[in-house]
């Protein structure tokens, strides 16, 4: 997979309901999903793309960026909701940081890598 690392980890813009504290990704300005509450009762916030790998797929079949095989996880947020996301590297369980990569024709992509300890 051709690509290259742009400084991270970016945020990602999430809706988090203030009666039940549900959030939710991509944001959704309707209504929680839970309770159904409504603006004003939703925040919109930036949450760090930083969370724990949940379940990874690899996919074997696929036209376009990235080659295959690469991996799709389902990364839970430490901000709380779930994102589904190219996985660079890493397995079930694993602290994971966002960042963009940019493929080939210069389009840059989010994605997660294991996070690095400092």
């Amino acid at each position: 997979m051709e690509s290259a690392a742009i400084e991270g980890p970016p945020p990602l813009t999430v809706s988090r309901c203030t009666r039940d504290g549900f959030s939710a990704y991509p944001a959704d300005d309707l209504g929680c999903q839970m309770c159904g509450a409504t603006p004003p009762e939703l925040e919109i916030l930036e949450a760090e793309g930083r969370g724990t790998v949940r379940a990874v797929v690899t996919v074997h079949r696929h036209r376009g960026w990235p080659d295959t095989p690469f991996q799709i996880a389902a990364i839970q947020l430490d901000a709380g909701p779930v994102v589904r996301t190219l996985l660079l590297e890493g397995g079930v369980g694993d602290a994971v940081t966002g960042q963009h990569v940019v493929d080939a024709d210069g389009t840059a992509h989010y994605a997660f890598a294991p996070a690095v300890i400092s």
